[in-house]
This record gives C-alpha cells, sequence and structure tokens, in this order.
C-alpha cells in the first residue's frame, strides 16, 4: 500500500504529536478532544488506526472512563492482535475495573456496579471478588434469589473462597433456606480451620 504524505496526513501526525505532549503534562481532556478529531479525519478517509485508538485507550482510563477505555483498547486488538502494548493497556483497564468493584469506599448500592460487572463478564475478566462485589448489590437492592443465584456459582467453581460461603450463609438465610445457610456456615469454618490431612503409615519392611 502506497502512502501519500499529503498536506491532510501531516496535519493529522501533527496533531498526535501534540496529543502526546497534552499526555506528558497530563492534560487529558485536550488530548481526548484532539483524538477525536484526528479519529474524525481517519473515519472519512476509511482508515482504522489502531495507534488512535490505543490512546484513546489512555487517555479515557487517565480519565477514569473505565468502559470507554475498553472499547478502545477493544478497537486497537481488533486491528492488530499481536500488539504486546495493546494487550498490557487491555490489562491494565480490566484490573482498574475490578480494583473499583472491589474498593473498600465503594457503596455497595453504587448505580455503576452491574455496568462494570456485565463488563468484565463480556470480557471473561471477572474473578471471585467481583462476583462478591456484585452478590453484595444483589443483597442492597433486596434481590437475595440474585444475589444467591451468584454466590452459588461462585462456590461451585471456587470453593476456596471463605468470603463467598460465608455471604451464601447469609443470603441463604434471608431466603428462609436455614439447611443450605448452615451447610455454608460448616463450609466457611472448615476453611477457616481446615482439618490436618492424614498420611497413611507404611509398614516398615521386616527383614
Amino acid at each position: 500500500m502506497q502512502v501519500r504524505r499529503d498536506a491532510p496526513l501531516k496535519s493529522a501526525l501533527s496533531d498526535l504529536a501534540r496529543v502526546q505532549e497534552y499526555i506528558d503534562k497530563d492534560e487529558f481532556e485536550e488530548a481526548k478532544e484532539l483524538l477525536e478529531r484526528v479519529r474524525s479525519w481517519c473515519s472519512r478517509h476509511k482508515i482504522r488506526s489502531a495507534h488512535v485508538s490505543w490512546l484513546l485507550a489512555i487517555v479515557c482510563d487517565y480519565l477514569d472512563d473505565l468502559p470507554a477505555a475498553v472499547g478502545h483498547v477493544e478497537d486497537a486488538l481488533e486491528v492488530d492482535p499481536v500488539s504486546p502494548s495493546f494487550h498490557r493497556s487491555f490489562e491494565i483497564v480490566t484490573e482498574r475495573i475490578r480494583r473499583a468493584l472491589c474498593d473498600e469506599h465503594r457503596k455497595p448500592d453504587d448505580p455503576e456496579t452491574p455496568r462494570l460487572y456485565e463488563l468484565l463478564l463480556r470480557l471473561g475478566e471477572a474473578d471471585v471478588p467481583s462476583h462478591l462485589a456484585m452478590a453484595r448489590f444483589h443483597v442492597r437492592q433486596g434481590d437475595s434469589s440474585a444475589a444467591f443465584r451468584v454466590l452459588d456459582a461462585v462456590t461451585v467453581l471456587s470453593p476456596g473462597h471463605r468470603d463467598a460461603w460465608l455471604l451464601k450463609a447469609v443470603v441463604a438465610r434471608s431466603l428462609g433456606e436455614e439447611e443450605l445457610a448452615r451447610e455454608a456456615d460448616l463450609e466457611a469454618a472448615n476453611l477457616a480451620h481446615p482439618m490436618p490431612v492424614a498420611f497413611p503409615v507404611r509398614e516398615m519392611a521386616r527383614g
């Protein structure tokens, strides 16, 4: 493919250089506005730039717009799926979403929780603490049945997570499922005080 370094292209490249200057000075709103302009130029010329999408992901991450950051880094990876830099950015953003969901200062009924959780599910990046955060959201919303479904799946797939069993016991009791609650209490207790593993004693060979 022959690339013509005509005036419009040189202008777009100049804008990208300015974007980097804005990023270096932590002026992320300005960087985003300029990147959107470059992306519009690319769209008009039927150009897909992984680099522009990647820079938008970085800027949106700094602006705490995590869903947008994920969308842009996915665009970059669609164009160039073997870029280590793009994959690293994807990992950074998804880890930030997990941390945001599990932040101890996050309100259990934060309205953004379902959106972030569903995003992690779609990406295949949800972990046990993320599931627990969603279960707590359901509890706070008064939907114990939904909370129990999440916790039931977690304790099947990750049976060694004590906090999941503890919360499952609480939710089961709220549903009137006392037997399930006792089972969850027992599992949590066993994880708190695991039984020692007994090894069979080999009989010594007689001379």
